[in-house]
């Protein structure tokens, strides 16, 4: 299942890309939508080292999706490029 989240960050290490986020589908589906909601924080993992690289490929997938991502000259440049971005992410990821 996939996740509305809002990209707030992102860590890039030798062994993850791990990315910060605000789930929106808890926002979307409140049954107040009035009331003053915090900001529920989800972080989703990426392992740089998976066997056949599926987290890796389905990162992939999510940046190329994404116009603001283009034109960048480097894989790490259009993951960093990814903060702002309102997306889904699929729920196999999360930390």
């Amino acid at each position: 299942m996939a996740i509305m989240v809002e990209i707030k960050g992102v860590e890039i290490t030798e062994d993850s890309v791990r990315i910060e986020a605000v789930n929106l589908d808890s926002i979307l589906l409140s049954t107040d939508l009035f009331a003053e909601m915090e900001e529920e924080p989800i972080y989703f993992e990426f392992d740089r080292n998976s066997k056949g690289c599926k987290d890796y490929k389905y990162l992939y997938k999510v940046v190329n999706s994404q116009k603001r991502c283009k034109g960048c000259k480097s894989f790490g440049e259009q993951i960093e490029k990814l903060v702002g971005v309102i997306t889904t992410l699929s729920e196999n990821f999360v930390a």
